[in-house]
């Protein structure tokens, strides 16, 4: 997808949603750009895979920071045995380009457990084959590795374990819990500020305006009996004087 000098980046965006890739982008709430995969059209691909990214210019290198550099030299292929090295931050240098592999939404949805397991645990391989293709009795060395991966830095592009992962993602959801608490708790305390202050200026006070009304009432009926008082001079002037 071609981009130019005069696209602004939500241009960049819509463009690359729009088009027939299986790729999606948006800008997180901190105007970082994500990029994630979605369902693959062809049977033969693989899901959830974003199989090539390469920067003709200055956008995803630079602005972005996803990739190390531009050019067909830089791009991130999924087919390469080392591909993760050419996102930029995957030497661990503290980059703000962030990746991992996971569906574009409810990745747990997409993993089950094999039915054959499911229906008889004893289909566990848990131990391996020996020369003559046999596993022996008693081998568990298959299903201890299996259960060590919980404790191995498997992590993509991060030398963390699936635990520390998991930690990780508890702590950040419950540091944004208590930030959402607090900012909403500083709206609602200027909200009151701003509804006192409007009060105070635009309010209506019922003594006072009890007050004007009678003040206004004794005003009318003063007028009127002038006018009264005017009115019967001058019939006195005209029909009894005879003027």
């Amino acid at each position: 997808m071609a981009y130019y000098p005069t696209d602004r980046v939500e241009d960049v965006v819509n463009r690359i949603n729009d088009s027939n890739g299986e790729v999606k982008a948006y800008l997180d709430r901190n105007n970082n750009l994500v990029l994630k995969a979605t369902t693959s059209q062809a049977i033969e691909n693989p899901d959830f895979v974003i199989r090539h990214v390469e920067d003709s210019g200055h956008f995803l290198a630079g602005y972005a920071g996803i990739l190390a550099g531009s050019g067909a030299e830089n791009a991130y292929d999924w087919n390469g045995a080392d591909a993760v090295n050419a996102l930029k931050g995957a030497d661990g240098n503290g980059s703000r380009a962030q990746f991992a592999v996971a569906p574009y939404t409810n990745p747990s949805t997409y993993i089950e457990i094999n039915g054959v397991i499911k229906n008889d645990v004893m289909n566990v391989a848990s131990a391996y084959a020996a020369r003559d293709g046999r596993a022996m009795s008693g081998d568990g060395n298959a299903a201890a590795e299996i259960a060590s991966i919980r404790n191995t830095k498997v992590m993509i592009g991060r030398e963390r374990t699936l635990d520390d992962y998991f930690a990780d993602s508890v702590t950040n959801v419950g540091l944004m819990g208590e930030q959402a608490e607090t900012n909403l708790m500083s709206q609602r305390a200027i909200m009151d500020d701003l509804r006192g202050l409007r009060d105070s200026i635009s309010g209506v006070n019922i003594d006072e305006e009890l007050a004007d009304i009678m003040k206004f009432q004794h005003g009318y009926n003063a007028a009127a009996k002038f006018v009264t008082v005017i009115d019967e001079m001058i019939d006195t002037v005209i029909n009894r004087l005879g003027v």
